[in-house]
């Protein structure tokens, strides 16, 4: 009877672990080194997300500070105070992305940037301010639930770029997967139960 139950418990964590284990998914990275010119509005959609208040380019930028993170193509915020992606068919979990750009305003302060992401109409967290530099440094978002809507908000009024955008989309286990596994916990419950008796 012991040993019958601890089968059960074992078969049952196993069962769980796969369940858990499916919604996880691998990060993606839009490096955007297929996107190749000059100074150009971001196509929409782009990589499953539509791009709003971004340019994209891979040519030298003379002085400027705009070196990408990983090959040759980076995107660039138009002069505001915020630019945005967002995903119009599936949440996603953003994980972060590499920025750099100059590192003082107009006004000579430090220039800043932070992650607002939002689900659905409800901005669900606003990040920390992050110092941009002239060395490409990736930012970690520091959320690990799904959104679909990023804003990078900026408080100094100048350019930046952003690369490698990473971010996971996860799969989440259809009814009839969770249903099956827990129907068939209770019949190796109940058969348990029929022998000890």
């Amino acid at each position: 009877m012991k040993t019958d139950l601890i089968r059960l418990a074992c078969v049952a964590a196993a069962a769980t672990a796969l369940l858990l284990a499916a919604p996880l998914a691998n990060a993606t990275v839009l490096t955007f080194d297929d996107l190749k010119g000059a100074v150009t509005d971001m196509p929409s959609p782009y990589g499953g997300f539509d791009w709003f208040g971004w340019q994209y380019f891979n040519t030298d930028q003379g002085n400027m500070p705009y070196t990408p993170m990983s090959g040759e193509t980076r995107l660039l915020t138009s002069f505001g105070d915020s630019n945005s992606m967002f995903s119009p068919t599936a949440a996603f979990v953003f994980e972060g992305a590499a920025f750099t750009g100059q590192e003082r305003t107009q006004a000579g302060t430090q220039q800043n940037i932070s992650y607002q992401l939002w689900l659905g109409a409800n901005v669900v967290y606003t990040s920390a301010l992050f110092q941009v530099s002239s060395t490409p440094t990736f930012i970690a978002s520091g959320y690990a639930l799904a959104v679909d809507r990023l804003v990078v908000l900026n408080d100094g009024q100048q350019r930046f770029v952003m690369d490698d955008v990473t971010y996971s989309v996860s799969a989440v286990p259809e009814p009839s997967r969770s249903a099956l596994l827990l129907g068939g916990l209770g019949v190796m419950g109940l058969l348990v139960r029929r022998q000890v008796r």
